[in-house]
């Protein structure tokens, strides 16, 4: 029997700058608790319609000092300091410039967007 090994919806991008259409913010359960996992879709190149997606933490709250208060930040254009809210869903749909660079042990990760 010959069984061919298909790609991942969630395979990794090389590390670079892509532009991106956020599609949403899902809550989810990992190794390590609680996680929000940031959903884009890639919009043009070699990626084309590719998704990416990075975690950020659950557990704790959003702070200006960590990955998911950082993130509500740049998704909302926000200044990234204590009391400011953002609804992540009010910006699904909209195009981001998404920066990815290389994970330790191989692939890539989202380290910050930029709304266009």
């Amino acid at each position: 029997m010959l069984i061919t090994i298909q790609s991942s919806s969630y395979e990794c991008v090389r590390p670079g700058i892509y532009t991106a259409e956020f599609c949403g913010l899902v809550t989810c359960e990992t190794a390590n608790g609680k996680a929000y996992r940031w959903q884009f879709t890639i919009t043009d190149g070699e990626y084309k319609d590719k998704p990416i997606s990075e975690l950020s933490d659950a557990n704790s709250p959003a702070t200006p000092k960590n990955k998911t208060g950082r993130f509500l930040a740049a998704i909302g254009k926000a200044e990234l300091k204590a009391g400011v809210q953002v609804d992540p869903d009010s910006y699904v749909g909209k195009r981001y410039m998404v920066f990815c660079e290389q994970k330790e042990g191989g692939g890539s990760k989202i380290t910050t967007f930029s709304q266009l």
